[in-house]
């Protein structure tokens, strides 16, 4: 009934489809790990220059990361003589202690330039808006120290 041929066949069939099932599980535990199906919202924030930020980098709150850059983009129009804005994704989880911090900066984390959002709360209690554009602070420019 069933040559040897037709065996392998089978075999060969469903260690194929075993590897593309492992395959999608490998790759959902990973997005579950970075959390990607934890729900975000989304923040604005306008800078004069962002020294390098690019999408991706990370976003940290104190130190923890909340979220990720989502997109780096030139405004049409200044607000308060700033042109960038960079779109910020973050986890839902930290929307109430975002609220409260007042200081949004770009910082490079190591000695090779990578570049972060740092978000601080200096101590002052503002409670922003969260769906209007918050003015962060520039980062530093080497030049800037020549």
């Amino acid at each position: 009934m069933y040559n040897k041929e037709n065996i392998k066949k089978i075999y060969a069939g469903i260690f194929f489809i075993a590897g593309v099932i492992l395959i999608f599980i490998i790759v959902f535990m990973i997005g579950l790990e970075k959390g990607a199906t934890q729900p975000k919202f989304q923040i604005t924030v306008i800078f004069r220059n962002v020294g390098g930020l690019s999408t991706g980098a990370s976003v940290r709150l104190s130190g923890v990361s909340v979220g990720t850059v989502y997109s780096v983009d030139f405004l049409d129009q200044k607000i308060q003589n700033r042109g960038v804005k960079v779109v910020l994704s973050i986890f839902k989880k930290y929307k109430k202690q975002i609220e409260n911090c007042s200081v949004f900066s770009i910082k490079a984390v190591n000695i090779l330039g990578e570049k972060v959002v740092d978000i601080e709360s200096p101590g002052d209690v503002k409670v922003f808006d969260l769906s209007k554009p918050i003015i962060g602070f520039d980062p530093l420019d080497v030049q800037d120290l020549a």
